[in-house]
């Protein structure tokens, strides 16, 4: 009876064999609704493919939002890229950014979770640790070299505008 929606861009949909677990582990019903290059926001966004404001992605959020207020899920969670450019003319500071996510977020019903980005690690993990076999050592970065971007800041002021739950695994990656 439990309903779970899953919302964002790709990174949002790399959560998804987690979140998938969970529900499944659970018996609750998972919905998804994921674009790439495009967070689950209120702000325009810029596609740097597109090499232009995604107007797409603010009809697809808009259509989510619909979507979401007829579902009535019991839970809606969110993350985005780090690199979140927000569109032409528009502020690209994380705290704006945040508000734009936190007000599509406080248009559906149901509780909130807005996960920090996971770390980038300037690295390629699987060849390093392929190389490193006997002492994967060798593929530890230190903590400030791993993040980068408008997170986490943008994803603390998303959460409090929406009266969001903020999870932030960056422990759960890096631990020094």
């Amino acid at each position: 009876s439990t309903v779970v929606a899953l919302v964002g861009d790709s990174h949002a949909s790399m959560l998804f064999p987690a979140v998938e677990a969970v529900a499944k582990a659970r018996g609750w019903k998972l919905y998804t609704f994921v674009k790439v290059s495009c967070p689950f926001t209120r702000r325009p966004v810029y596609d740097y493919a597109l090499g232009r404001t995604y107007t797409e992605c603010a009809s697809f959020v808009g259509n989510v939002i619909t979507k979401l207020k007829s579902l009535k899920p019991d839970l809606v969670i969110t993350t985005a890229a780090r690199w979140m450019r927000s569109g032409a003319g528009e502020s690209q500071d994380p705290g704006v950014q945040g508000q734009g996510i936190g007000s599509a977020l406080a248009e559906v019903p149901g509780k909130k979770a807005v996960l920090v980005d996971a770390p980038y690690f300037w690295v390629d993990v699987p060849g390093c640790l392929a190389a490193h076999r006997s002492d994967v050592r060798a593929c530890s970065l230190p903590r400030y070299r791993t993040v980068a971007g408008g997170s986490p800041g943008r994803e603390k002021a998303a959460a409090k505008r929406a009266g969001a739950t903020l999870i932030d695994l960056t422990d759960s990656y890096c631990n020094s």
